[in-house]
C-alpha cells in the first residue's frame, strides 16, 4: 500500500497537491500548460497514495486556475491592465498595481478552496483507501515516486527566472529546465541513460530524439505560416484586421463605462479579467472540465475515470 508506506493520507495529499500547483501555475501564467504539466506527475501518484481521483483532478485544477487569475505574465492580466487608461494623467494600468489589488481576493479564495479540500480529502480517505490502492496496484506502473521530480521545484524555478530575466534569451532558459529536470530523474532512479539518448537497431532513440522528431512538423509548419503572413503584411491586411478588432474589443467597454461610474483602472482590469476567467469554469461542458476529463486523466489502467460535471463540483477555487 503506497498511502501505508509514505505514512501519508490521501486527503492530506489533495491539499499540498492545490498548494504545489498553485506555485508552479503563478510561474507558467497559463491554466492549460500548467494542467498539461502537473497531471501526469501529480495525478497517478495521488491515486497511488490514495487521494480520491475526482477529488484531486478538481484540486489539481483549481491550482491552476489560481495562476492564471493571479500571475502577473498570465495573458488575461496582462490584457486586461493593458486595456484599462487612467484619466487623470496619461498611461494604462501597471500589470503590478492589477496583480496587488487582486491579491486579496485570490488569497482568500486559494485559502478557502485548500481548507474545503482538505476536509473533502480527508473525509473521502475512508471510503476510497481501500478501492484507491487496489486500483493502483492493478496499474502497475503508477508509483508515488514520480513525486521525486517535485523535490528540485523551488530551485529549477528560482535558476530559471534568473536566466530569463539575466539572459533574456527563451532557449538557454528551456535548456537549464531540461538539463535540471533530467539530471534529477536520473538521480532519482525515474528513468535510465538510454532513456536519454542511446542507439537501437543502429537508430538514435530516446526522448531527446523523440522530441525533435516530433516538433520537426510543427517547424515546418511555423516556417509556412510566418511566409503567408510576411505576404498578408505586405499587403496591408494585418491593419485593416488590427483596425477592426480594435473597434469591436470588449476592453475598450470596460474602459469606457467603468470610467463613467468612476472605478479605478485596477478595479476595471480585475473585474475583466474575473469575467473572462469565471466564464470558463460556470459551465460543467467547459472545455477545462472536458480536457481533464476526455485526456489527461486517461491511460492510467486501473484508475477510475471521471466526468466532466463530476469536476466541476470537486474545482473548490472557482466557486469560493
Amino acid at each position: 500500500m503506497a498511502a501505508i508506506e509514505l505514512n501519508r493520507s490521501g486527503g492530506a495529499y489533495v491539499a499540498v497537491a492545490f498548494l504545489v500547483v498553485c506555485v508552479i501555475a503563478m510561474a507558467a501564467g497559463s491554466s492549460i500548460g500548467t494542467m498539461f504539466t502537473v497531471f501526469p506527475i501529480l495525478y497517478p501518484a495521488g491515486v497511488a497514495v490514495g487521494a480520491q481521483p475526482v477529488l484531486l483532478a478538481g484540486a489539481l485544477l483549481s491550482g491552476a486556475l489560481f495562476g492564471d487569475n493571479l500571475a502577473p505574465i498570465s495573458d488575461t492580466t496582462v490584457i486586461s491592465a493593458s486595456s484599462q487608461r487612467y484619466r487623470r494623467r496619461n498611461g494604462l494600468a501597471e500589470v503590478g498595481g492589477v496583480v496587488r489589488a487582486r491579491a486579496p481576493y485570490s488569497l482568500s479564495a486559494a485559502l478557502l478552496a485548500a481548507v474545503l479540500l482538505y476536509l473533502a480529502g480527508m473525509r473521502a480517505d475512508n471510503m476510497f483507501l481501500g478501492s484507491t490502492h487496489a486500483a493502483a496496484a492493478a496499474a502497475g506502473d503508477v508509483s508515488p515516486r514520480g513525486l521525486v521530480m517535485l523535490v528540485p521545484v523551488p530551485v529549477p524555478v528560482l535558476v530559471l527566472l534568473i536566466v530569463a530575466f539575466v539572459k533574456r534569451d527563451l532557449f538557454l532558459t528551456a535548456l537549464v529546465g531540461l538539463v535540471t529536470g533530467t539530471l534529477v530523474a536520473l538521480a532519482a532512479g525515474l528513468m535510465s541513460v538510454k532513456d536519454v539518448l542511446s542507439v537501437t537497431d543502429g537508430k538514435p532513440t530516446g526522448f531527446l530524439v523523440s522530441g525533435v522528431s516530433g516538433m520537426l512538423p510543427l517547424i515546418l509548419l511555423a516556417v509556412v505560416i510566418f511566409a503567408m503572413i510576411g505576404v498578408l503584411e505586405s499587403a496591408g491586411v494585418f491593419d485593416d484586421i488590427v483596425a477592426l478588432m480594435t473597434r469591436s474589443l470588449f476592453g475598450q467597454f470596460a474602459d469606457r463605462i467603468g470610467a463613467d461610474v468612476g472605478l479605478h483602472p485596477y478595479r476595471r482590469a480585475n473585474i475583466m479579467d474575473c469575467f473572462t476567467l469565471g466564464l470558463g469554469v460556470i459551465f460543467p461542458v467547459a472545455n477545462s472540465f472536458l480536457l481533464i476529463a476526455s485526456t489527461l486523466t486517461q491511460s492510467y489502467p486501473g484508475i477510475p475515470s471521471v466526468s466532466a460535471p463530476s469536476i466541476f463540483t470537486t474545482a473548490f477555487y472557482r466557486s469560493a
